[in-house]
């Protein structure tokens, strides 16, 4: 326990001045010492939508003018014994009590927050209204709408695309008032590699999990790699790190939480005779960050989506390519061929939803249009086409955000400039493949 009582501030409780006054009491004479001293005070607006009178600042109780303008004016009270002191803020409010306008922050993720891409993201917004509800709370990754909730708790959850994003949150009560968050910036890595080779080529190291656990696994490359010794030597900082011994083809449980960064290296025996190590390798790794690669060959991603729903015996029998696995095919008749369905990442044997939809959020003006897209495929192999008459298409001024990325499928979001230029005009949309 501490060896002496600091003095305590007490501001009082906030008011409320009704127009046409424009002046109430500050009171601090709540605020204790309990040395039996005296306290020195001093009062100061520290916000409002005017510049206050305080009659008096050095004064426990005191009067303040000047608040002509409706809003909310704070006001802080320092105090001190001479040798510590402490400090409490009051709020005034000038005009009529509905005039509060809410309040909303983003607790979680923090400002500079990193993250694996594509994983999920729980962001916990908070929002209060003083004089009534809250009605509903809206994310906001920039000019992009995440979502709504009309009950508290405000927990949203998110699959963010690669790279740095600008989260805010907006809340809008029963009078019709609204707030906005400060931005939060979030960034989304892409997943590193789970398994990498060592540079000498004599093994392997693999990143894994187990249920809450993460795990490192030692994996010769060549027989008698590992067969006598194997240490891993891991930690936090710059080193030395302690020594664990590990058994090759066994995942070893770290000791790390996700997000940290952990230095190691190993020494292993080798066929040859005597041991190796790999210090200086330096490698490091962030706990939690490796993941699936996006495949960006659209060859590659092709064969690795029809052997996922397709038989190896059917995609081996020519004479099914037209109605089977092939481009134009449209197995489960739902008038999506097989190369859209592998564009947006739908199953080509189920009756699948449209992957492309009109979008309007309720605090939004003009409806945009989103739909699905496979990661790391390029626009050239199509994507969304417009039209105002049905007869012209085009796929031309179109600006495109990426709203989510989940599973390796993106979901797109379009601005259509026509609409803006047009809004009295009908547009029509669809997705187009390019073969």
């Amino acid at each position: 326990p501490l060896s002496y009582e600091p003095p305590v501030a007490d501001a009082g409780a906030d008011a409320v001045v009704m127009n046409p006054a424009s002046s109430t009491n500050l009171d601090g004479s709540g605020s204790t010492v309990s040395s039996g001293g005296s306290l020195t005070y001093l009062w100061e607006q520290i916000s409002g939508p005017a510049v206050a009178d305080i009659a008096n600042p050095a004064a426990a109780t005191t009067t303040v003018d000047g608040m002509d303008v409706d809003g909310i004016y704070r006001f802080k009270l320092t105090v001190s014994d001479g040798t510590r002191d402490d400090s409490s803020e009051v709020e005034i409010l000038r005009g009529e009590l509905a005039g509060r306008p809410p309040t909303v922050a983003i607790l979680s993720p923090t400002t500079g927050a990193t993250g694996l891409a594509g994983a999920a993201l729980s962001v916990n917004v908070s929002a209060s209204d003083p004089d009534g509800e809250v009605v509903r709370v809206d994310l906001f990754n920039g000019g992009i709408h995440l979502g709504s909730l009309t009950e508290s708790p405000y927990l949203f959850d998110w699959y963010a695309p690669e790279g740095t994003h600008s989260l805010t949150a907006t809340v809008i009560d029963s009078d019709g008032l609204s707030a906005t968050s400060t931005a939060v910036s979030y960034t989304a890595n892409p997943p590193v590699p789970c398994r990498q080779a060592s540079a000498s080529g004599d093994f392997e190291f693999e990143f894994g999990t187990s249920g809450e656990t993460q795990t490192i696994t030692f994996i010769p490359s060549r027989a008698g790699v590992g067969s006598s010794i194997v240490l891993l030597y891991y930690g936090t900082g710059g080193g030395p790190y302690p020594g664990y011994v590990i058994t090759p083809e066994t995942p070893f449980e770290l000791t790390a939480q996700s997000g940290e960064t952990i230095g190691f290296y190993f020494t292993y025996s080798v066929p040859e005779g005597g041991e190796r190590n790999t210090i200086a390798e330096n490698t490091t790794y962030i706990i939690g960050s490796c993941g699936e690669s996006i495949e960006t060959d659209p060859a590659i991603a092709k064969s690795i989506w029809r052997s996922e729903h397709f038989d190896a015996e059917d995609l081996g029998n020519p004479s099914l390519e037209s109605t089977l696995w092939g481009d134009l095919a449209d197995p489960d008749l739902d008038g999506l061929a097989n190369y859209i369905e592998f564009l947006t990442g739908s199953d080509p044997l189920n009756d699948s939803p449209s992957p492309i939809y009109w979008y309007k959020h309720v605090a939004g003006t003009n409806p945009v249009i989103r739909y699905s897209w496979r990661s790391g495929m390029p626009g050239s192999m199509g994507g969304l086409a417009w039209s105002s008459n049905l007869i012209d298409w085009s796929g031309g001024g179109v600006t495109i955000s990426v709203v989510s990325q989940r599973d390796g499928i993106e979901t797109h979001e379009a601005h259509i400039e026509f609409m803006d230029t047009h809004p009295e005009s009908p547009v029509f949309a669809r997705m187009q493949g390019s073969l």
